[in-house]
C-alpha cells in the first residue's frame, strides 16, 4: 500500500508542477463557470510554501498549508505503518468531518471567489 500511496501522491505532484510551470490552468470548475474552485491557486500555494514564502502562500488559498501539514503527517504514519490511528479516526468522527470540510470549503470558495490572484 505504501509504494502505490507515494507513486500516486508524486505522480499528481509532477503532473500539477507540470502544468504550472506551462502556465495552464486545468480547472473544469473554471472553465465552466469562470470563477475559481475551492481547490484554484492550490499548486501555486504549496510551491510558495515549500518556497517558505508562508504569506504569500496563504494568499493563494488558505487549504494549501493544512493539506500539506495532512499529508506530512499521514505519510509519516504510513511509513511507519500506524495509518489505522487516521481510519480510526475517520470512522469515529466521520459526520463531523464531512461538515467541518463542507464549511471551509464554502468559506475558502467565497474567499477564492474575490481572490484577484487566481484570475
Amino acid at each position: 500500500m505504501k509504494k502505490n500511496f507515494f507513486t500516486e501522491i508524486f505522480s499528481l505532484l509532477g503532473l500539477a508542477l507540470f502544468f504550472h510551470f506551462l502556465e495552464i490552468r486545468i480547472c473544469p470548475f473554471f472553465s465552466i463557470f469562470g470563477i475559481p474552485c475551492p481547490g484554484c491557486g492550490l499548486t501555486r500555494a504549496t510551491i510558495l510554501f515549500l518556497q517558505g514564502k508562508i504569506m504569500m502562500s496563504l494568499h493563494y488559498n488558505l487549504l494549501a498549508i493544512p493539506i500539506i501539514i495532512s499529508c506530512g503527517i499521514y505519510s509519516i504514519l504510513l511509513f511507519f505503518e500506524k495509518e489505522k490511528y487516521v481510519e480510526m479516526i475517520i470512522t469515529k468522527y466521520k459526520n463531523v468531518l464531512i461538515i467541518f470540510a463542507i464549511l471551509i470549503f464554502i468559506i475558502v470558495e467565497i474567499i477564492n471567489i474575490n481572490n484577484y490572484l487566481l484570475y
